[in-house]
Formats: C-alpha cells, sequence, structure tokens
C-alpha cells in the first residue's frame, strides 16, 4: 500500500505543479492582453494637436488605469539639453 501512496503523493505533486504553471501562463496572458488593448487605444491618446504634457498625462493616466501600475514617468529631450520629466501619472 505504501508503493500506492506513493505513486498518489508524486501524481498530486505533480498536478499541483501544472496548476501553477497554468496559472503563471494565464496571468501572463492577461497582462499581454491588457498591453496590447492599450497599444490599440493610443492613436485615440494622442492627438497631434495637443501639447506633449497633455498627451503623456491622457497615455500615463490610462498606463495607470488599465495596467494597475503605481506610477508611469515619460522623459524627453530637445535637442542637446538635458532629459526633462514630462509628465508623472497619478499614483493608484
Amino acid at each position: 500500500m505504501s508503493g500506492n501512496d506513493d505513486f498518489l503523493r508524486d501524481k498530486a505533486k505533480l498536478l499541483i505543479a501544472r496548476e501553477r504553471e497554468l496559472l503563471t501562463l494565464k496571468r501572463k496572458h492577461k497582462r499581454l492582453a491588457l498591453w496590447l488593448a492599450l497599444a490599440q487605444r493610443l492613436p485615440q491618446l494622442v492627438d497631434p494637436k495637443s501639447e506633449i504634457e497633455e498627451t503623456c498625462e491622457r497615455v500615463s493616466d490610462q498606463m495607470v488605469a488599465v495596467l494597475d501600475l503605481h506610477i508611469v514617468a515619460f522623459f524627453y529631450r530637445r535637442k542637446l539639453d538635458a532629459p526633462r520629466r514630462a509628465h508623472a501619472g497619478r499614483s493608484g
């Protein structure tokens, strides 16, 4: 009977390991789907007529909301100037 118990224990451990792998893959898939959905919305968020700060604010607000991020920051350079921070998204 001990052999059967060991066999069942090994199978249970294998099943638990596979369940963990499946949950990890589901989380990765969900995260990727969120990134893709956000990327598809970029044309609506980026208006070429608006200021860069306003655009960065809209995009960062969406990234914080959709991707469950705490903060988003954009940096940009003008000519040879040092990098400047354009916008930091709100804490969520």
